[in-house]
C-alpha cells in the first residue's frame, strides 16, 4: 500500500509495457532494471489499463522487501535466497535448495556474496548490476566463516 507503485495510482490488473519510453518484455525484465537504480530515481512507466495506454511517473523508495529469490538476478544462481547482510556488508545465502544450480556451483546457507567478477558486491542491487550484463563466466567472491573462496559457473 505504501510502495512507490501504490503511490503513482498504479492499480491490480494494469501491464506494464515500458520503462522510461523502452518496451519492458518481461517482469523480470523490469526488475532487473529497477532494481539497479538508486532510491529516489525519477521514472516513468508505460501501462496498458483498461486497453487504453496511460503513462505514470514516479519515485523509487527504498523497499521493503530485503529478501530476494536469486532466480529474479541470474539464472545461474537460481535456488538461493538471498538477502542484503547489513548496511553494505554484501549478500548472504539465507537458504539453497538442494539439486539446483545454486547447490551444484557450491554455494551454501550462510555463505556471504562480496565480489562478483572481480567487483565489490555491498549488497542485491550491486550484483544485479553485474549479473545484468550477461557474462559468459560469473566468478562468485565468497566470504565463508574465515575463508574467502571463488565459485566459477559458466
Amino acid at each position: 500500500p505504501n510502495s512507490s507503485a501504490a503511490k503513482a495510482g498504479i492499480k491490480a490488473g494494469d501491464v506494464i509495457t515500458s520503462l522510461n519510453g523502452k518496451p519492458i518484455s518481461s517482469f523480470a525484465a523490469l526488475r532487473a532494471q529497477v532494481g539497479t537504480m538508486p532510491v529516489g530515481s525519477k521514472l516513468t512507466l508505460g501501462l496498458l489499463r483498461d486497453g487504453k495506454q496511460v503513462n505514470v511517473n514516479l519515485e523509487l523508495q527504498q523497499s521493503s522487501q530485503n529478501q530476494v529469490d536469486s532466480s529474479t538476478i541470474f539464472n545461474g544462481i537460481e535456488g538461493a535466497e538471498m538477502s542484503n547482510k547489513g548496511k553494505d556488508q554484501g549478500v548472504v545465502v539465507n537458504n539453497v535448495k538442494t539439486g539446483t544450480p545454486a547447490a551444484q556451483i557450491g554455494l551454501k546457507k550462510g555463505d556471504v556474496i562480496i565480489g562478483a567478477n572481480q567487483q565489490a558486491v555491498k549488497n542485491i542491487a550491486e550484483l544485479r548490476k553485474v549479473l545484468d550484463s550477461k557474462p559468459s563466466v560469473l566468478a562468485l567472491n565468497i566470504q565463508r566463516g574465515d575463508s574467502t573462496i571463488y565459485l566459477l559457473m559458466q
